[in-house]
């Protein structure tokens, strides 16, 4: 719930995915997806990694980073996924789901 009101300050929604949705708990990391309130409103992931900051979270790895890493490794995944830290170094991996129509 913490997480949802930061997130809803700045346009975004929080939903749990995962092992921690699958089996209540990670010793990996945890993963979360965020949307957009609105489409209408222009959020964009400067809004987003802002939230994040504002929760004392450290930026790891960038989702334009990874998918590079993972195509020299011979896969087509291409999802928008950042590696963060948080301010007591558990992982958590920021997933915003796209869509192609």
């Amino acid at each position: 719930r913490a997480l949802e009101r930061v997130f809803h300050e700045h346009g975004w929604h929080v939903a749990l995915a995962g092992g921690v949705l699958l089996h209540g708990e990670s010793a990996h990391d945890l993963d979360i997806l965020v949307y957009p309130r609105s489409s209408a409103t222009g959020v964009g992931t400067t809004k987003l990694r802002r939230a994040l900051r504002d929760l004392g979270w450290t930026l790891r790895a960038r989702a334009a980073d990874l998918v590079e890493m993972w195509a020299e490794r011979g896969s087509f995944d291409c999802k928008h996924v950042d590696i963060w830290a948080t301010s007591d170094g558990k992982r958590v991996d920021v997933i915003v789901p796209t869509v192609t129509l």
